[in-house]
């Protein structure tokens, strides 16, 4: 298969092209990859604060933020166990709070 010859892309009428939209393209999507992302030693609220400030949450918002997602997704009970403790659904469950992190559209 040959490469692109012509055309673009727009993700919410910004187009991939001008990078000077890329912080505010990547607050509007949550991505949610198939394989788990994580890091193995931090408990999954560590998880989710680290992402969160990855992902450009305010600093005085990410606790908020980190504690709405744990309660959407019914897992306070599991935020101070480290990742590597996890099931194979927690760890999904753990993936897809980190995609919702900053209330993507």
């Amino acid at each position: 298969m040959g490469g692109a010859t012509g055309g673009s892309a727009n993700i919410y009428d910004h187009p991939l092209s001008d990078l000077s939209h890329r912080q505010e393209i990547q607050r509007k999507i949550g991505f949610c990859p198939q394989i788990d992302i994580n890091f193995e030693l931090l408990s999954v609220k560590e998880n989710l604060e680290v992402f969160a400030q990855i992902k450009g949450v305010p600093r005085s918002k990410v606790k908020s933020e980190v504690e709405k997602v744990l309660c959407d997704l019914d897992i306070e009970n599991i935020e101070d166990l480290r990742a590597n403790k996890l099931s194979g659904g927690q760890k999904r469950k753990l993936t897809l709070a980190i995609a919702l992190l900053g209330d993507p559209e």
